[in-house]
């Protein structure tokens, strides 16, 4: 975004709060959306735009009801808020976009540091484990989300680079394969990594839900693996032991509220090579090339290998957890 687009938004949602002290730090922006931390005299608010070209209203509308069905089923996630005077997605306007405005409880929390033994460990990755299986175990009805292999969206998707083209489409054709039952296949997060949730005093609690869609239970899985294997390799390397102390407590986290199966462990492998196109395409958009730094770069080149040449990713690691999908 540029700066001075930042500016004019802050300033309107100040407006938002008639009188009242306010502080106002943008917090991110994201693929679709640009993030704000809000602090008045009461409380600590997420302030999320999202442009009109991007999101309807209707999908936002099935997204907030999905948190308010975990929540009111127990899981730890970020609510919706209304703020007086306004619907809980309403319009924001300057001259140069239009966006939809939603308001979220701030998680009272902080990410995960990954530096600090204490935390980055075996019980907390059973735990993460668990609490992906609790809100996977959550019944919901009418709650009008696409399915991802069906979408529009997806199928809108143009990709120039045609080996890439051809991968993804690949690995869709793949996954259309698949049964879609109770078991294997409902509503998900989509973007499960550990930048999508905080620890606070209760716990884990989880956010950014603009993505969730219907899909196989095992891409969340692959969202949380891939990403805490490279978090945790890239950090840790000196700990050769970390793959399978994560991936096993994190598996028997979530066996604890669902059971694995053979099937899962052939989907779970298709899903992290579906990731790694994903961030490629991501990384491409994002990373100006000429601003790259040597790490940027080559991410970027062992993602482009990996797709081109079908490697399965940390398929060595989970051939040593294989036994706990039975």
């Amino acid at each position: 975004m540029m700066q001075g687009e930042k500016e004019v938004l802050i300033n309107k949602l100040k407006d938002l709060f008639d009188n009242e002290e306010v502080e106002i730090v943008p917090a991110s922006d994201g693929y679709h959306n640009y993030v704000f931390i809000i602090t008045t005299n009461n409380e600590k608010l997420v302030a999320r735009l999202s442009l009109h070209s991007c999101r309807t209203k209707e999908e936002i509308k099935s997204e907030l009801d999905w948190i308010m069905a975990l929540s009111d089923a127990g899981a730890q996630v970020a609510k919706p808020k209304k703020i007086p005077g306004y619907d809980m997605i309403f319009e924001l306007a300057t001259d140069e976009n239009a966006y939809w405005v939603a308001f979220f409880e701030h998680t009272d929390g902080s990410p995960i540091d990954v530096m600090n033994p204490d935390e980055w460990d075996q019980e907390f990755f059973h735990e993460w484990g668990r609490q992906i299986a609790y809100m996977h175990n959550v019944k919901i009805s009418g709650i009008n989300r696409h399915v991802y292999l069906d979408s529009e969206e997806r199928k809108k998707t143009t990709i120039a680079d045609a080996w890439l083209k051809g991968k993804l489409e690949q690995l869709i054709n793949e996954m259309a394969t698949w049964s879609r039952t109770p078991e294997t296949f409902g509503l998900i997060h989509n973007d499960l990594h550990q930048g999508n949730f905080h620890l606070n005093k209760n716990g884990f609690v989880f956010y950014d839900f603009d993505d969730c869609t219907y899909h196989f239970y095992m891409q969340d899985l692959a969202v949380s693996i891939y990403h805490a294997l490279w978090t945790g390799m890239s950090f840790h390397p000196e700990s050769k032991n970390f793959p399978y102390e994560f991936l096993s407590s994190f598996l028997k986290g979530y066996s604890m509220k669902r059971q694995l199966n053979a099937d899962m462990y052939e989907q779970l492998q298709v899903c992290l090579q579906m990731r790694e196109v994903y961030l490629y395409l991501l990384f491409v958009l994002k990373w100006a090339p000429d601003d790259m730094m040597d790490w940027q770069a080559n991410k970027l080149e062992e993602l482009k290998g990996n797709c081109i040449t079908g490697i399965i990713p940390y398929k060595e690691e989970l051939e040593k957890v294989k036994y706990l999908f039975n």
